[in-house]
C-alpha cells in the first residue's frame, strides 16, 4: 500500500490534491473487542499507539505537505 499511496501522491503533484500516508501500528480501538479477540494479546489496549495521538500527527502531517507519517511522540 506504501508504493500506491507514494505513487498516487506523485500522480497528483500540482494538481492541488495531496496525500499524506499514515502508518500507525498498533492503535488502541474496539476492533479486537468487536471481533471477539479480548483474550489474545491484540485485545490489549493498554501497549497500543493512542488513537487521538494518531489522528492529530496524521493531520499534521497532511496540513505541512508531508508525504508520510510512522513515528509518535
Amino acid at each position: 500500500m506504501s508504493s500506491f499511496g507514494h505513487g498516487l501522491r506523485e500522480e497528483l503533484r500540482g494538481t492541488g490534491v495531496s496525500v499524506t500516508l499514515l502508518h500507525p501500528g498498533t492503535t488502541a480501538t474496539e476492533f479486537h473487542h468487536h471481533a471477539g479477540m479480548d483474550a489474545t494479546r491484540f485485545g490489549d489496549n493498554r501497549w497500543k499507539n493512542d488513537p487521538v495521538l494518531v489522528a492529530r500527527h496524521g493531520v499534521e502531517a497532511m496540513l505541512n505537505g508531508v508525504s508520510s507519517v510512522d513515528q509518535w511522540g
